[in-house]
């Protein structure tokens, strides 16, 4: 890939950011959790709508709704301990044990893809390769996969319209966002 004509964006992320970033990302996964606690809502009707010999149709319906309606609350209450609770603790953790998260990066761009250092590493990686990205109003997050990111703080972009033509260049190559 070649090199963008241009001064690389340069940026340190800090444990803020990274927590941002982990609550980001875990939105990916919220509706999962949600389908996943409609589903044990219907598992658990079905199971008593088939252990009562005689139901009445309201009764059958009210059966369905509230177990529905509890699997659903379950799940954003999961959600919930998740986003505030469990993600901020792990991304912190992570963030204190990873050293090289604490090193200055700076990022590049062309057409085609995008260049990121940070330390003794370096990512160089055409724009179609990447599973996806999301945006804040604090940071873009370029996804290679589900679960593995990289984190790219708006702060670092010069303008807003420098942040919205990466963006622009991200939905060019078809990157979807997720």
């Amino acid at each position: 890939m070649d090199a963008q004509h241009m001064t690389p964006l340069s940026f340190t992320l800090n444990e803020q950011l990274v927590v941002k970033a982990g609550q980001l990302a875990a939105l990916h996964f919220a509706p999962r959790f949600l389908w996943f606690g409609g589903m044990i809502g219907v598992t658990v009707a079905s199971y008593f709508a088939l252990l009562q010999e005689v139901w009445s149709a309201e009764r059958l319906l009210m059966q369905f709704a509230l177990s529905i309606a509890g699997g659903l609350m379950m799940a954003t209450i999961v959600i919930a301990i998740l986003r505030y609770g469990v993600i901020p603790f792990e991304a912190r953790r992570n963030f204190r044990q990873q050293k090289g998260l604490s090193d200055a990066f700076s990022l590049s761009w062309t057409d085609v893809g995008f260049i990121l250092e940070g330390g003794m590493s370096r990512t160089s990686m055409p724009f179609a390769n990447l599973y996806g990205f999301c945006t804040s109003d604090e940071l873009i997050i370029l996804r290679h996969s589900q679960m593995i990111y990289n984190v790219i703080p708006a702060a670092a972009f010069d303008s807003p319209e420098m942040r919205d033509a990466f963006v622009q260049r991200l939905v060019q190559a078809g990157v979807r966002r997720r």
